[in-house]
């Protein structure tokens, strides 16, 4: 399945695209979550959420 189609899936509710999306950025996600040199699972949750808030408010006919 293509990049465009997980996300396309993932903006319709897939569960399966949701999880296929956070697993590749999931090494962002990870890095990202760290405040002040410790690792905030917090921040990880807010981080998978943002992407999941992007991912519903994608307009492919815009960009794809």
């Amino acid at each position: 399945m293509t990049f465009e189609a997980v996300l396309i899936a993932a903006k319709v509710g897939n569960t399966k695209a949701h999880s296929a999306l956070i697993e590749l950025y999931f090494p962002l996600i990870a890095k990202s979550s760290f405040l002040n040199s410790r690792y905030d699972e917090d921040l990880e949750q807010e981080f998978i959420e943002l992407l999941m808030k992007c991912v519903r408010s994608f307009d492919p006919d815009k960009y794809l």
